[in-house]
């Protein structure tokens, strides 16, 4: 243990303090806080160590200071205690204000301060569960902290608690802790965009957090807060260099592939509300994408939608969203398998003739929100509206467009051979007599697939209706019994609840008369424009049979002929140009295809632009709103500070009445006491008169302390003197003592000394002797390396001068042959004679060259300068000798 600090309590050693470094406002450096963390650990005080690291990450003297690594294991070990307390409220603060220091150049360790935190959070989340055995999932709100009344209830009661009770407090408050810093994570990763990865990497761990533990309360606020964030960046881009920016496609795809885990989370937690909602946001980003999707991510988008579409029984957009992801498996997904694609079209064609069959306005009633619509609780245009967008069309599809699209696109031909006669029986030969009989096939096939089982149902309803419509037809009344027989692939129940259904939406009239146990069919057909069409058709043929049998046989043969070659003409031009009409009709139906498409995006567009601009209408709005608030917030402002410094002044005004009244000695008239400067000039000078009785008081307690200190003075004066003595004497013998410890240490060196030069002395004649002999030793050894040096320069010295005679002589004889190449006899003579001279060295001019030339020679020892390569040999002998003496 430490000494003593405040409060009388232990602190450990080097925990003081004065013996720390300091910031000026008393919160200790980043390198020093860790250290100071880690003691106060060792003694058991977390809450202390976490406040020290809290104060140093949000002091505002760091914000100023610029980002190193120190700070960061500060955070990092700021974020392992405040999960260990569970201090969410801490962790919060402390991360905006990280962000602050770091993100702009430093988000990497940002990023790393993040990641650390999740996962500890974890890991923690991970040791709750294991340690709890409760195999049901908790269900509570987790951002609801409260206890309910039955828990408080039993916690008053003092009732023993459950073993599943207590782990589930062990585990919902490491879930809602969890919960808090997913939260947290999302709104400090947001609109940065060296943080993008991260921020999508977490939300896709928020979503397998929700997934995991069935969080669905979470899950939907998670999906509004990522959606708040997305709508942000939408309506207020920004364009700062560190901003998230929706122009690049990358971002775009990033958010994409975030808002797919979303919906397949929404999908696996059956949350179709939510699933179609995700459904709207991807739309809104594809609109916003640059570059086209990944096919992968087109084929799930569609696939959710099925699922969606079928889980709220809309028929309708469900076998929309079959035909769009049939049609794109066509067209970019070329490694589909056949099993696959008989599938998807085994199930496009159930789907279509799922669909009711009415008109395009009575189309609308087979919605599963029809009674929704019709009590004006939902706008069924706009919704309408947005669930064809979602599929690219322009405007609510219909029943007949699906069904020719379904024999356009060879549908037929890939789905399942049990399936394709539904085409005949529904649509095209519709037979009510014959229609069970020619059903229960395909119902006991579609039985056996559980794949097709959820279509059997709304078949049967699509079935019974096409029964009741023929039926109108022909006949006026049917016994009930028969209907049976005759609509046996369902229960009469199910024929009677259609048979009302359609009665509502106004597309059958028929009455049911249970006392006759009959149905009757009221239509009138010679009313209907179908009877009447009928009549003028039949008409029509009987005026042509009366023509045919009052002409004439030879014109009639005539026309005959006539009509046959023009048949023939008519068959050869077709012969000619079917191939060119083919390849037109084919090119025609691409170019059909194409403004499809391109109408189909350009109605896209526009939706976007509508929706664009509905935005920033909004967003001008709000501006305008929130422009009102601040005015009338700083109105408000303004009369609140007025009306507090009126209350102000005149509890001023009321406190120097009390002073002044209190003091006594200012005499203050009656009229004055509500004149603020007159009581103010009475406070000063009954101030000023209070300040001089205070000083002169002062001057007589400075005088009386002066006469105490003088006397104490000339007391100590005795004392002191002695005081004096004594440690003049203390110090005279100290003095002496240290100086004859000094004398005897010297005495006893110099003995040492004496007896080691004694022992050198003693050696001293033998090291002499060792000294000559060496030193003997090393000069034979030099004068033999002289003598071979000099023989050896002897000996170089002649063989250059044998080699200049020869050259000498090489000239001599040039010279020589030169002369004689002289035709004059004279010449021929004289070089004859010069040669000889030459030879014996008699001849005059070249005698005395030679004479000159080999005193020279004779002389060089003493008089030729010395090379270059024996000025090398001499300075290499002196050192050498120098080297041998320095050994001697």
């Amino acid at each position: 243990m430490g000494p003593r600090g405040k409060n009388n309590a232990f602190v450990p050693r080097g925990m003081n303090m004065p013996y720390m470094q300091q910031s000026p406002l008393g919160v200790p450096k980043p390198e020093n806080a860790l250290n100071r963390a880690e003691q106060l650990l060792k003694v058991g005080q977390q809450s202390v160590a976490l406040q020290t690291l809290y104060d140093v990450i949000t002091d505002s003297q760091n914000r100023r200071r610029q980002w190193n690594k120190s700070f960061e294991g500060v955070m990092l070990k700021f974020v392992e205690l405040a999960v260990e307390l569970k201090k969410t409220l801490m962790i919060k603060e402390a991360l905006h204000k990280y962000r602050a220091m770091c993100s702009h150049v430093y988000s990497q360790s940002l990023e790393t301060v993040v990641r650390y935190l999740i996962q500890i959070s974890l890991v923690k989340l991970q040791a709750a569960h294991s340690s709890a055995t409760v195999s049901s999932k908790v269900s509570e709100d987790l951002e609801d902290s409260s206890e309910t009344p039955f828990a408080l209830l039993l916690e008053a009661a003092g009732t023993e608690q459950t073993k599943e009770r207590a782990e589930r407090q062990s585990v919902v408050p490491w879930m809602r802790f969890i919960w808090e810093i997913y939260r947290i994570v999302l709104d400090i990763l947001k609109g940065n965009s060296k943080l993008e990865l991260c921020y999508h990497e977490m939300a896709e761990k928020a979503f397998t957090f929700c997934q995991s533990g069935k969080r669905v309360v979470e899950f939907r606020r998670l999906c509004d807060i990522l959606r708040q964030h997305l709508n942000q960046l939408i309506k207020y881009p920004r364009n700062a260099s560190n901003d998230v920016q929706l122009s690049n496609p990358d971002t775009v795809q990033r958010f994409l592939e975030t808002r797919f885990a979303q919906l397949n989370t929404a999908v696996e937690l059956e949350l179709w509300q939510e699933a179609y909602r995700t459904c709207e946001d991807i739309h809104t980003l594809i609109g916003l994408s640059k570059k086209a999707l990944k096919a992968q991510m087109m084929v799930n988008y569609y696939k959710r939608l099925v699922e969606i579409f079928h889980a709220s029984e809309n028929t309708l957009y469900h076998a929309c969203s079959l035909y769009r992801l049939y049609v794109f498996l066509l067209k970019h997904h070329k490694g589909v398998s056949p099993d696959e694609l008989k599938n998807i079209a085994s199930k496009l064609l159930l789907a279509v003739f799922c669909i009711p069959v009415y008109d395009q306005h009575r189309a609308l009633v087979a919605d599963y929100f029809s009674q929704l619509d019709a009590a004006g609780w939902t706008n069924d245009g706009s919704r309408q509206a947005r669930m064809a967008a979602l599929l690219g069309y322009a405007s609510s599809p219909l029943r007949e467009t699906l069904v020719a699209e379904v024999q356009s696109r060879s549908v037929l031909d890939n789905c399942a051979e049990e399936l394709r006669s539904l085409h005949t029986i529904l649509e095209t030969d519709v037979n009510a007599l014959l229609l069970a009989d020619r059903l229960e096939p395909i119902l006991s096939f579609m039985e056996k697939e559980p794949s097709y089982q959820e279509y059997i149902k709304p078949l049967k309803k699509v079935a019974v209706f096409r029964l009741l419509q023929h039926l109108c037809l022909l006949y006026d009344s049917m016994d009930l019994d028969r209907l049976k027989k005759l609509g046996r692939f369902c229960s009469y129940n199910e024929i009677e609840t259609i048979t009302l259904e359609a009665l509502k939406a106004r597309v059958l009239q028929v009455r049911i008369d249970h006392r006759r146990h009959c149905i009757l069919f009221e239509s009138n057909l010679f009313d209907t424009e179908e009877m009447r069409s009928h009549l003028k058709l039949l008409s029509s043929r009987f005026l042509r049979c009366l023509e045919m049998i009052s002409r004439k046989e030879g014109k009639l043969q005539a026309e005959y002929e006539q009509k046959h070659e023009l048949l023939q003409k008519a068959l050869q031009l077709y012969q000619q140009n079917s191939e060119k009409e083919h390849l037109h009709i084919l090119a025609r139906k691409g170019v059909i295809e194409q403004r499809k498409e391109e109408q189909e995006k350009r109605i896209a567009q526009a939706e976007l632009e509508a929706r664009t601009q509905a935005s920033l209408e909004q967003q001008r709005k709000e501006e305008e709103e929130r422009r009102k608030v601040q005015e009338d917030a700083k109105r408000r402002t303004v009369e609140r500070l007025e009306r507090e410094m009126k209350e102000r002044d005149k509890a001023e005004l009321s406190k120097l009445k009390k002073e002044l009244t209190e003091q006594g000695a200012v005499d203050i008239e009656e009229e004055e006491l509500n004149n603020a400067e007159y009581l103010m000039i009475k406070k000063k000078e009954a101030e000023l008169k209070q300040r001089r009785e205070i000083e002169r008081r002062l001057q007589s307690h400075a005088k009386k302390l002066d006469y105490i200190d003088r006397a104490l003075r000339e007391e100590q004066w005795s004392l002191l003197k002695e005081k004096h003595k004594e440690d003049s004497e203390h110090f005279v013998k100290t003095a002496q003592e240290t100086a004859e410890k000094i004398m005897q240490n010297a005495r006893k060196r110099h003995e040492e000394d004496l007896k080691d030069k004694a022992l050198y002395l003693s050696i001293e004649d033998e090291r002499q002797q060792l000294t000559a002999q060496l030193r003997s030793h090393a000069r034979q050894l030099f004068e033999e390396w002289r003598r071979t040096e000099e023989e050896r320069q002897r000996k170089e010295r002649e063989q250059e001068e044998a080699a200049r005679a020869t050259e000498s002589l090489a000239n001599t004889v040039n010279g020589t042959k030169e002369i004689s190449q002289r035709n004059t006899p004279d010449s021929i003579s004289t070089s004859k004679e010069s040669l000889n001279r030459d030879e014996t060295g008699v001849p005059e001019v070249l005698g005395i060259e030679k004479t000159e030339e080999t005193k020279s020679s004779t002389n060089m020892p003493s008089s030729k300068p010395m090379t270059w390569s024996e000025k090398i040999k001499a300075k290499r002998m002196q050192q050498e000798k120098h080297r041998l003496e320095s050994q001697q």
